[in-house]
């Protein structure tokens, strides 16, 4: 986008509290490797992100993932 201040950026995946807005976990985007894309990544991503908290519960997504 033109009116964009710089062309790339970070995307980093959280993992917070929605009522606190404590942050548990976060993970970088490192971005795909070579050509091909990552097929599951949604999956990998939620899966690393609620390993900490794996045994505490109920979990819940948007509807991103």
């Amino acid at each position: 986008m033109r009116i964009k201040p710089h062309k790339y950026g970070i995307k980093i995946w959280c993992l917070c509290n929605a009522a606190t807005a404590y942050r548990y976990n976060a993970q970088v985007y490192l971005s795909k490797e070579g050509r091909s894309s990552e097929t599951g990544q949604s999956k990998r991503v939620v899966l690393d992100l609620v390993q900490p908290l794996f045994q505490s519960g109920n979990i819940t997504c948007d509807n991103f993932f």
